[in-house]
């Protein structure tokens, strides 16, 4: 796999890997994918912070009965920071979904590049490439950064935090940045907050020093980033109240300390009854794609290459029996255990749902820390299985497209 020969090969393919991620992110952007509910929700709270644009959705209205536990225009079931980007973003670019969906494409693009940096410090040089290409293509992640949906920005939010980390991994830095871009992450979705367990993992295995300061501190840092991506809520009263009194703390406008605390208090009941009581997406063995929506005759909304997250359910037991009794040295395999773990048990606990996109990340950055012997029968099916990946996203990419 030694691919790159030159410095001007690898300035190259990198620039040809981020182009052809762009390509595939902007392309006929306006119509692929349909609108869809989902996007319906985070398009109108965009106008909504951007423009005072109250819009309910006819979900939440029934008669002159207002519905909180419904889809609206409000979205106060998320946090703040996912909404506030598109939101800039209609600012920056226009009033239209066009503008939401482009916010959420160019984070991605940077991603791809990022993926890069990432893999460059843990795998050789040929490898990083190849993974930025096949994360350039991968279905699900190209199909999500093509729509107004917060995920786009939570792996970009959480792969800056690891590329932070890699960077300044022997400075205290690298651990307040990791905490950082994880409190960006979950202020983005809240379906984010297993990385709180991965900081705390790093706290007690990976920090050589202050370690009994290192849980409070990172924990401080996510509450702190949170509170700042939410001085909107607390300093700005310029869109119309449609809620009920008794409602106002959910509302966007001003607000004191003792709101803020109630508003807390019904998004994480309002979670966790949502997404521990109702399950919208089937199992791992119930549809080997995951996100697959049909809508107008297609099946292509959101899916996943089942290569990539199957082999990532194997590799819970097979990368920690590698490391321990093959490799046996590698001094980024607990870094990618502990941020791969808590991603898992929800991914088990609770189907596939909203806990995919950092676990089907990591699933293939973790097959590339993999080295088997030149000329073996390992390697010939580790090859073959990096080759049948990119065929699979090949043929979902075009079904996308077309149908």
């Amino acid at each position: 796999m030694q691919l790159v020969k030159s410095l001007g090969d690898k300035k190259f393919i990198i620039t040809t890997i981020i182009i052809l991620a762009a390509f595939l992110r902007l392309y006929n952007l306006m119509l692929k994918p349909p609108f869809i509910p989902d996007e319906e929700v985070y398009f109108r709270t965009a106008e909504y912070y951007a423009f005072g644009k109250t819009n309910p959705l006819y979900t939440q209205l029934v008669g002159d009965t207002v519905l909180i536990s419904q889809p609206n225009h409000v979205n106060y079931e998320h946090p703040l920071l996912g909404k506030l980007i598109f939101a800039f973003s209609l600012r920056l670019f226009g009033d239209s979904l066009f503008s939401a969906r482009l916010i959420s494409a160019l984070f991605n693009i940077v991603l791809v590049y990022i993926s890069y940096l990432i893999a460059k410090k843990i795998v050789r040089e040929d490898k990083a490439l190849l993974f930025s290409f096949l994360i350039s293509i991968d279905p699900l992640n190209v199909s999500l950064s093509r729509s107004a949906m917060l995920d786009s920005f939570c792996l970009f939010f959480f792969a800056s935090g690891i590329l932070a980390y890699l960077y300044a991994r022997d400075k205290n830095l690298g651990f307040i940045l990791l905490s950082v871009f994880f409190g960006l992450a979950i202020a983005v979705k809240l379906t984010m907050l297993p990385l709180i367990i991965t900081l705390i993992l790093f706290s007690i295995f990976e920090i050589k020093r202050n370690k009994i300061l290192s849980i409070p501190l990172s924990l401080s840092i996510v509450f702190l980033v949170f509170i700042i991506t939410y001085l909107p809520y607390f300093y700005l009263s310029t869109n119309e109240k449609i809620l009920p009194q008794e409602y106002h703390h959910l509302d966007y406008g001003t607000h004191n300390w003792n709101d803020f605390i109630n508003l807390l208090n019904w998004i994480f009941l309002y979670n966790f009854y949502w997404h521990l009581e109702k399950n919208f997406y089937p199992y791992l063995f119930e549809n080997p794609f995951f996100y697959t929506i049909q809508q107008n005759g297609a099946y292509q909304m959101f899916n996943a290459n089942p290569l990539i997250v199957y082999a990532g359910i194997a590799l819970l037991l097979i990368y920690p029996y590698y490391n321990t009794y093959i490799k046996k040295i590698n001094e980024n395999y607990r870094m990618l255990l502990w941020l791969f773990l808590p991603q898992a048990i929800l991914l088990f606990i609770r189907g596939l749902a909203w806990y995919l996109i950092i676990f089907d990340y990591l699933s293939l950055l973790i097959m590339f820390t993999f080295s088997p012997k030149h000329g073996t029968v390992s390697e010939f099916f580790y090859l073959l299985y990096l080759l049948l990946v990119f065929v699979v996203d090949t043929i979902l990419l075009v079904a996308y497209f077309l149908f």
